[in-house]
Protein backbone atom coordinates (compact mmCIF):
# COMPACT_ATOMS: atom_id res chain seq x y z
CA UNK A 1 0.00 0.00 0.00
CA UNK A 2 1.12 3.45 -1.11
CA UNK A 3 0.31 5.42 1.97
CA UNK A 4 1.67 8.42 0.36
CA UNK A 5 0.02 8.76 -3.37
CA UNK A 6 -3.26 7.55 -1.18
CA UNK A 7 -3.18 10.80 1.13
CA UNK A 8 -2.41 12.46 -1.98
CA UNK A 9 -5.66 11.30 -3.32
CA UNK A 10 -7.24 12.50 -0.45
CA UNK A 11 -6.06 15.55 -0.03
CA UNK A 12 -7.20 16.39 -3.91
CA UNK A 13 -10.51 15.00 -2.68
CA UNK A 14 -10.78 17.50 0.07
CA UNK A 15 -9.82 20.62 -2.12
CA UNK A 16 -12.64 19.48 -4.36
CA UNK A 17 -15.22 19.40 -1.15
CA UNK A 18 -13.85 23.00 -0.29
CA UNK A 19 -15.73 24.44 -3.59
CA UNK A 20 -18.74 21.87 -2.39
CA UNK A 21 -19.63 22.85 1.27
CA UNK A 22 -23.04 20.73 1.10
CA UNK A 23 -23.48 16.92 0.25
CA UNK A 24 -26.21 14.89 0.72
CA UNK A 25 -27.64 17.69 2.60
CA UNK A 26 -25.07 17.57 5.55
CA UNK A 27 -23.06 20.57 5.93
CA UNK A 28 -19.22 19.30 5.79
CA UNK A 29 -16.51 19.73 8.39
CA UNK A 30 -13.32 20.57 6.18
CA UNK A 31 -11.31 17.30 7.20
CA UNK A 32 -7.54 17.24 7.69
CA UNK A 33 -7.34 14.19 9.78
CA UNK A 34 -7.84 10.93 9.27
CA UNK A 35 -7.74 7.67 11.54
CA UNK A 36 -7.81 5.46 9.07
CA UNK A 37 -6.79 5.35 5.44
CA UNK A 38 -7.94 2.40 3.03
CA UNK A 39 -7.03 1.72 -0.24
CA UNK A 40 -9.36 -1.51 -1.77
CA UNK A 41 -9.26 -2.87 -5.41
CA UNK A 42 -12.35 -4.27 -6.14
CA UNK A 43 -12.62 -7.28 -8.98
CA UNK A 44 -15.04 -9.53 -10.36
CA UNK A 45 -14.01 -12.33 -8.99
CA UNK A 46 -15.04 -11.59 -5.75
CA UNK A 47 -18.85 -10.96 -5.92
CA UNK A 48 -20.75 -12.89 -4.02
CA UNK A 49 -24.60 -13.94 -3.83
CA UNK A 50 -24.87 -14.96 -0.43
CA UNK A 51 -21.80 -17.61 -0.08
CA UNK A 52 -22.32 -18.44 -3.36
CA UNK A 53 -19.63 -16.59 -6.27
CA UNK A 54 -21.07 -15.09 -8.89
CA UNK A 55 -19.56 -13.35 -12.01
CA UNK A 56 -18.93 -10.13 -12.13
CA UNK A 57 -18.12 -7.76 -15.03
CA UNK A 58 -15.37 -9.45 -16.93
CA UNK A 59 -12.34 -7.07 -16.98
CA UNK A 60 -13.55 -3.97 -15.01
CA UNK A 61 -12.31 -3.76 -11.45
CA UNK A 62 -12.63 -0.77 -8.71
CA UNK A 63 -10.11 1.26 -6.79
CA UNK A 64 -12.09 2.35 -3.93
CA UNK A 65 -9.84 4.87 -1.36
CA UNK A 66 -11.39 5.74 1.91
CA UNK A 67 -9.96 8.28 4.56
CA UNK A 68 -11.96 8.03 8.10
CA UNK A 69 -12.62 10.52 10.45
CA UNK A 70 -14.25 9.26 14.14
CA UNK A 71 -14.50 12.03 15.66
CA UNK A 72 -16.26 13.84 12.58
CA UNK A 73 -18.27 10.52 11.91
CA UNK A 74 -17.24 11.38 8.32
CA UNK A 75 -15.56 9.55 5.46
CA UNK A 76 -14.49 10.81 2.02
CA UNK A 77 -13.97 8.81 -0.44
CA UNK A 78 -12.42 8.52 -4.16
CA UNK A 79 -13.58 5.83 -6.26
CA UNK A 80 -12.88 5.25 -9.84
CA UNK A 81 -14.20 2.41 -11.76
CA UNK A 82 -12.59 0.60 -14.63
CA UNK A 83 -14.69 -0.57 -17.39
CA UNK A 84 -17.68 -1.12 -15.32
CA UNK A 85 -20.78 -0.63 -18.02
CA UNK A 86 -24.13 -0.17 -18.38
CA UNK A 87 -26.75 1.85 -16.45
CA UNK A 88 -26.15 1.30 -12.44
CA UNK A 89 -28.83 -0.89 -10.69
CA UNK A 90 -29.52 -1.26 -6.86
CA UNK A 91 -32.56 -1.31 -4.56
CA UNK A 92 -30.49 1.18 -2.76
CA UNK A 93 -30.19 5.19 -3.09
CA UNK A 94 -27.37 4.56 -5.18
CA UNK A 95 -25.20 1.89 -6.47
CA UNK A 96 -21.95 1.83 -4.92
CA UNK A 97 -21.44 0.53 -1.32
CA UNK A 98 -20.09 -0.35 1.69
CA UNK A 99 -21.92 -3.37 3.08
CA UNK A 100 -21.14 -5.09 6.28
CA UNK A 101 -20.07 -8.72 5.39
CA UNK A 102 -16.23 -10.87 5.95
CA UNK A 103 -14.93 -12.09 3.20
CA UNK A 104 -16.88 -14.62 0.90
CA UNK A 105 -20.14 -13.87 2.08
CA UNK A 106 -23.16 -11.02 1.32
CA UNK A 107 -24.40 -8.28 3.88
CA UNK A 108 -26.20 -4.81 3.95
CA UNK A 109 -25.10 -1.79 2.42
CA UNK A 110 -24.22 0.46 5.76
CA UNK A 111 -23.12 3.33 3.00
CA UNK A 112 -24.61 4.51 -0.18
CA UNK A 113 -21.89 6.59 -2.16
CA UNK A 114 -22.87 8.64 -5.34
CA UNK A 115 -22.52 6.35 -8.51
CA UNK A 116 -18.96 6.94 -10.28
CA UNK A 117 -19.95 9.30 -13.72
CA UNK A 118 -18.26 8.92 -16.91
CA UNK A 119 -17.80 6.24 -19.68
CA UNK A 120 -17.73 2.99 -19.82
CA UNK A 121 -13.75 2.96 -19.82
CA UNK A 122 -13.25 4.87 -16.82
CA UNK A 123 -15.85 6.40 -13.87
CA UNK A 124 -15.04 8.71 -10.80
CA UNK A 125 -16.79 9.56 -7.85
CA UNK A 126 -15.31 11.65 -5.16
CA UNK A 127 -16.35 13.77 -1.90
CA UNK A 128 -16.89 13.03 1.99
CA UNK A 129 -20.38 11.85 3.93
CA UNK A 130 -21.46 12.82 7.21
CA UNK A 131 -23.43 10.88 9.67
CA UNK A 132 -26.19 10.06 10.69
CA UNK A 133 -26.43 7.74 7.15
CA UNK A 134 -29.22 6.48 4.87
CA UNK A 135 -29.00 3.75 2.25
CA UNK A 136 -32.64 3.46 1.39
CA UNK A 137 -32.78 -0.49 2.03
CA UNK A 138 -34.69 -0.97 4.90
CA UNK A 139 -34.01 -4.06 7.60
CA UNK A 140 -36.83 -7.01 6.81
CA UNK A 141 -37.45 -7.77 10.45
CA UNK A 142 -37.03 -4.49 11.80
CA UNK A 143 -37.87 -1.93 9.02
CA UNK A 144 -34.99 0.13 9.82
CA UNK A 145 -32.71 1.65 7.45
CA UNK A 146 -29.87 -0.12 7.10
CA UNK A 147 -27.53 2.89 7.37
CA UNK A 148 -29.66 4.27 10.39
CA UNK A 149 -27.22 3.87 13.46
CA UNK A 150 -24.69 3.07 11.66
CA UNK A 151 -20.81 5.17 12.07
CA UNK A 152 -17.76 5.24 11.07
CA UNK A 153 -16.13 4.36 14.69
CA UNK A 154 -18.12 1.24 14.13
CA UNK A 155 -16.15 0.66 10.57
CA UNK A 156 -12.65 1.66 11.77
CA UNK A 157 -13.26 -0.71 14.50
CA UNK A 158 -13.74 -3.49 12.08
CA UNK A 159 -12.81 -2.90 9.36
CA UNK A 160 -12.24 -6.32 8.09
CA UNK A 161 -15.61 -7.29 8.37
CA UNK A 162 -16.91 -4.94 5.45
CA UNK A 163 -16.25 -4.96 1.45
CA UNK A 164 -16.72 -2.25 -1.08
CA UNK A 165 -19.37 -2.85 -4.53
CA UNK A 166 -20.81 -1.56 -7.07
CA UNK A 167 -23.74 -3.36 -8.91
CA UNK A 168 -25.10 -2.31 -12.88
CA UNK A 169 -28.30 -3.19 -14.49
CA UNK A 170 -26.25 -5.97 -16.45
CA UNK A 171 -24.66 -7.60 -13.00
CA UNK A 172 -27.02 -6.36 -10.45
CA UNK A 173 -25.12 -8.54 -7.52
CA UNK A 174 -22.02 -7.20 -8.24
CA UNK A 175 -20.16 -5.68 -11.17
CA UNK A 176 -17.03 -5.39 -8.81
CA UNK A 177 -16.41 -6.11 -4.90
CA UNK A 178 -13.34 -5.64 -3.05
CA UNK A 179 -12.78 -6.46 0.77
CA UNK A 180 -11.95 -3.88 3.28
CA UNK A 181 -8.65 -4.63 4.86
CA UNK A 182 -7.11 -3.16 7.94
CA UNK A 183 -6.18 0.46 6.72
CA UNK A 184 -3.43 2.97 7.90
CA UNK A 185 -3.44 5.07 10.46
Amino acid sequence: MHLSSTILALLTTISLIAATPQYYGHRLPFVYEFDKVIEVKAVPLEVRNGTTPVPGEPGAYGLFNFGLNIAEDTICFNITLFGVSGAYKSPALTATHIHEAARGASGPPRLAFPNPVGDDHRRVSAGCLKGPFLTGVKNMTTGIDTGEGFTIKKLAMGIEGFFADTHTEAFPVGAVRGQLDGGSC
